[in-house]
């Protein structure tokens, strides 16, 4: 019978998905190196508000501690598929530990456990999943993810993950008891609040060639290259910042342009004689060193040569020249090397 509209119902019924086929899909189609499921966790606790955020390592097991929060049932009783369905009740929180479990599941650990609120979820290596209600008073406030891994050096290599993707972390962090953030004396690496990101700029890395670690939440996203910061080590974290499907990286949109001229401005503030040379800059410091020793003998040698009081005054201009072009150029020959003993501002740009 038609209906309102004119249209006729032909057939009806119901389809089914593919849970397994679905979940190999989002996972293919996720984090660009499964070892960032350690920032996805950590951007997971951070906009769920967690009070601080805590890892163990062990041999072979790695805990990580959401102190304070926990995750709605129903994504716990499937965190891989229902943390994308925008109903979760936990915004983009619950998207973030998802990501980070199918990045996970990619590293094969031998067991993969989500606890939080009153339920505990677990998947084994063969993939098979179980869900199971905490004894009471286990951490009923909190969540705790637990990887057991096959590996006892994946245990490290992914709490090396997790040190080098917190550097902007304003939630509290504790890694196997010791609290890790900016030590007061570090005034220069203390990020700047401006314009409503966070931003710090030094020149300690030796190996600095305008490297920008674009944060997210306090944590890392990706390291973009820009030459004008050649020299700097930049950090800058923009919660407005607009990331790609994937997670792994950062939309080059206008909000992206506005900060990355927030960064150049921030960077003026560094003296140029305070940044770390890149490979051109160190040749061309090699290279002025040269041309000023060549240019102040041959200035000495002339009037050496000219008689009277001159010769005298060339003479000794002669071997100061030599002198300083001497360590002119040692000084830019180890620079060129990749050391930074000596330092020689009047030879810098």
């Amino acid at each position: 019978m038609p209906d309102a509209s004119g249209g006729r119902l032909e057939s009806s019924g119901a389809f089914r998905i593919d849970r397994a086929a679905a979940l190999a899909k989002l996972a293919r189609y996720q984090l660009a190196d499964p070892w960032h499921c350690a920032r996805a966790w950590l951007r997971a606790a951070v906009l769920l508000q967690s009070k601080h955020i805590a890892l163990w390592s062990e041999e072979k097991t790695t805990r990580i501690w959401f102190a304070g929060v926990s995750f709605p049932e129903a994504v716990v009783r499937d965190p891989c598929f229902r943390s994308f369905e925008e109903e979760a009740g936990t915004g983009d929180a619950a998207r973030h530990l998802a990501v980070g479990l199918l990045g996970c599941q990619r590293l094969q650990p031998d067991r993969l456990v989500l606890s939080s609120g009153r339920l505990a979820w677990s998947c084994d290596e063969a993939g098979i999943e179980r869900v199971a209600e905490r004894r009471p008073g286990e951490g009923e406030y909190s969540t705790e993810l637990i990887v057991e891994w096959t590996l006892a050096e994946n245990a490290a290599r992914f709490e090396k993950e997790v040190r080098l993707s917190s550097a902007l972390l304003a939630t509290r962090l504790r890694i196997n008891g010791e609290t890790i953030g900016h030590r007061p004396e570090d005034r220069q690496s203390r990020p700047r609040r401006v314009l409503g990101r966070r931003v710090t700029v030094c020149s300690e890395a030796a190996n600095a060639e305008g490297e920008i670690d674009l944060c997210r939440d306090g944590v890392l996203v990706e390291v973009h290259r820009h030459k004008p910061l050649e020299g700097l080590a930049v950090a800058v974290n923009d919660d407005a910042f607009t990331l790609d499907l994937g997670c792994s990286s950062v939309v080059k949109d206008e909000r992206f342009r506005d900060t990355l001229a927030l960064v150049e401005r921030e960077a003026k503030r560094v003296p140029a004689g305070d940044r770390v040379e890149g490979p051109v800059l160190r040749v061309l410091t090699l290279l002025q060193a040269v041309v000023v020793g060549a240019f102040g003998i041959s200035c000495g040698w002339v009037l050496a040569d000219s008689g009277g009081w001159l010769s005298f005054l060339g003479v000794c201009v002669l071997l100061f020249t030599a002198v300083i072009a001497l360590v002119g150029i040692a000084g830019a020959t180890r620079r060129l090397r990749g050391r930074f003993g000596w330092k020689f501002r009047f030879l810098d740009y």
